[in-house]
Parts: structure tokens; C-alpha cells; sequence
């Protein structure tokens, strides 16, 4: 028989067409096939096992499958090897896996036993639980003042926030998990004091941290560090996906203490946002008292000027050149008073805020 009415065979009645899979039906390496194809000829020893492989599968399928109406018994054949071919691979796969099973089976379950009496004793015995306090956040409204977005700016500044918000006021849900999961609040946050089953008294935060039931205990710059970053550990906060929402959420050993903590890390936000606003406010109306000062100064000046003008020039009437300079001397003075007028406007809503 030629390769070429081999490989007709092989493609019809086992779906091979590469010649590796040509030998991984016939149990030959890929370079005997290749050599086959070279010559153009097939042994006939192994024509005559492929004959009974094939007759094999012809037998198989009739059991399986019989003859159906309307199906010629060659398409019936093409049809029933395929599908017992997946089945023998399922039945295979099976096979192996139970074997292997049955072949380790002590194993298996003995190291599943001990990995679950390992995690029972664990989780039981020596793993503190813990408990999460989760509080939703609606950042203040800024109202769209500048000052605000100042305000914002300088909190984001001290600490060491990027200076990227300048279109973000108080109001900004972008800048407060920032602000929140800073050292500077969690430095703020360990000096709180807070009351635990545990100890049985009110103690700071890092006393509880760092394990210590002294609540004058004096702290090494590097334990408040260790003590700061534990904190930053227990903190979380996200934002609700199209929504000015912030989702903050606490893990502690204690369920009172995680609600605590979160009571006080909003306490301390707020706090901060207040200083910082109270700050710029104050230099605000500083700027505009100062300001006030030297408008109200030229001011005085030009209606000095304007005043004096009128006393030389009482006939101005007939001079279009004398009516000119009075009417740029009475628009200085308009304007000079408008200016005033409206920084003692925003001086007065400084005092009030």
C-alpha cells in the first residue's frame, strides 16, 4: 500500500493528518512515518494492525451503537469511532485518577486530616479573630469657594499629598483616602485613648498596639513609628464607584474598638479640615485688612485730588479739556470706592466665617 492511501485511511477513520498523529496511531516514531512518506510505501505488518484496529472499533461501534434507519453503514462506522474514541479517552482519564487514588489513597487522606486538625487548633486556639467597623463617608460641601480648594491644597500639602487637586475643594472624594491613610493622622490617631476588654482601662492606641498596660510609658521614636505604621495597617478606605461616598472600614481584635477607632479617625478628619480652613480663613482676612488699608489710602488721595480740582476750576463749563480731566478724576474715585467696597464685603463674611 502507497503512504497517500494510508493517509486517506488514517484521516477518514481516525481524524489524523499529521504525521505525528500517523504515528501515534501506527506506535512508531514520527521519522519512520517521515520515511514511509519518502518512499511512498508502508510495511505490511503494519497494514495488517492497522486492519485490526480498525475491525476492533467497527465491532465496538455496532454494539454500542447497532445500525440506524437512513445512515449508510460506512458513515455510521466514521460516526461511532469518533464518538467511542471520546469515550474511551473519558473512561481513561477515569480510570487513571481512581487508580491513583486508590494507589495513594492513605496519603491523601492523612495529610487532609492533619491540615484540617492543624487549621482547627490554629483558628481555634492561637488566631485572634477579627472585627471590622465599616463607615460611610459624604466628604463636606465646599460650596465651590476657592478658600476651600486652597484649604484642601495645603492639608494635601502637609501631608505629603501630591499637589495635583487644584480643582478639588473640601469636597473632593479623590484627596481624603489620602488624607486618611497618611502618617501624620495616624500619628494623631495613637495618642487617642480608647477603652478594651483586654486591659480593662482607658489607654492610648499605641499602648494598645505595642502591648503595654503603662500609660505613662515614655515611646522611642522608632516604636511610635512602628506603632504608626500598625495603625496605617488597620485602615482602609475606599470609594463607592460613581458616587462621592467613601467607604472606610477598621479592623481591630476588639468590635468596640474597631467602631471606636473609626469614630476617631472621622473626628480627627474633621478636625484637620476645620484647622485648615479656620487657617486660610484667618490669612484671608489678613490679606484683605491689608488690602483695605491701601485702598482706602488712595482713595482719601484721589478725592483730595478731585477736591482740588473743583476749587481751581469752578467754571469748567466751557472747557472740554477741564470737563475731561474732572470726569477721569470722578471715575478714579468710583472705582477706588467700589474696590473698597467690596473688600469690606469679603472682610465682613471672613469675620463671620
Amino acid at each position: 500500500m502507497t503512504f497517500t492511501e494510508l493517509q486517506k485511511i488514517l484521516e477518514k477513520k481516525f481524524g489524523a493528518i499529521r504525521l505525528a498523529d500517523i504515528a501515534k496511531e501506527l506506535d512508531v516514531t514520527p521519522q519512520v512515518v517521515s520515511n514511509w512518506k519518502a518512499r511512498n510505501q508502508v510495511p505490511y505488518k503494519y497494514l495488517k494492525a492497522l486492519r485490526a484496529k480498525i475491525e476492533d472499533i467497527d465491532k465496538s461501534s455496532k454494539v454500542l451503537y447497532g445500525n440506524q434507519d437512513g445512515v449508510t453503514n460506512s458513515d455510521s462506522k466514521i460516526l461511532s469511532d469518533d464518538s467511542f474514541s471520546e469515550i474511551q479517552s473519558i473512561i481513561k482519564n477515569i480510570s487513571y485518577f481512581l487508580k491513583s487514588f486508590l494507589k495513594y489513597k492513605n496519603v491523601i487522606l492523612s495529610i487532609t486530616f492533619f491540615c484540617s486538625l492543624a487549621s482547627f487548633i490554629f483558628f481555634r486556639f492561637y488566631a485572634d479573630p477579627v472585627y471590622i467597623s465599616i463607615s460611610k463617608i459624604l466628604p463636606i460641601s465646599g460650596g465651590g469657594d476657592n478658600g476651600n480648594g486652597n484649604a484642601l491644597m495645603a492639608v494635601a500639602k502637609n501631608f505629603g499629598v501630591g499637589g495635583g487637586a487644584q480643582a478639588s475643594g473640601l469636597s473632593s472624594a479623590l484627596m481624603f483616602p489620602e488624607i486618611i491613610k497618611s502618617r501624620r493622622l495616624s500619628r494623631n490617631l495613637i495618642e487617642y485613648e480608647f477603652i478594651t476588654e483586654k486591659h480593662g482601662k482607658k489607654l492610648p492606641l499605641i499602648n494598645i498596639l505595642l502591648g503595654s498596660k503603662n500609660d505613662s510609658a515614655k515611646w522611642s521614636e522608632d516604636q511610635i513609628k512602628y506603632a504608626t505604621f500598625k495603625a496605617q495597617k488597620m485602615i482602609t478606605v475606599s470609594q463607592i464607584k460613581n458616587s462621592p461616598l467613601l467607604v472606610l472600614s477598621v479592623s481591630a481584635f476588639e468590635k468596640q474598638l474597631s467602631a471606636d477607632i473609626s469614630d476617631a479617625i472621622i473626628e480627627i478628619l474633621s478636625k484637620i479640615a476645620n484647622k485648615f480652613k479656620l487657617s486660610q480663613i484667618k490669612e484671608k482676612k489678613a490679606y484683605i485688612s491689608n488690602r483695605m488699608i491701601q485702598v482706602e489710602s488712595d482713595l482719601v488721595g484721589i478725592e483730595e485730588n478731585l477736591k482740588v480740582f473743583r476749587e481751581r476750576n469752578r467754571k469748567i463749563i466751557k472747557s472740554p479739556t477741564l470737563l475731561l480731566e474732572q470726569e477721569r478724576l470722578m471715575r478714579d474715585v468710583q472705582v477706588q470706592t467700589q474696590m473698597y467696597i467690596t473688600l469690606k464685603t469679603q472682610y465682613e463674611m471672613a469675620e463671620i466665617e
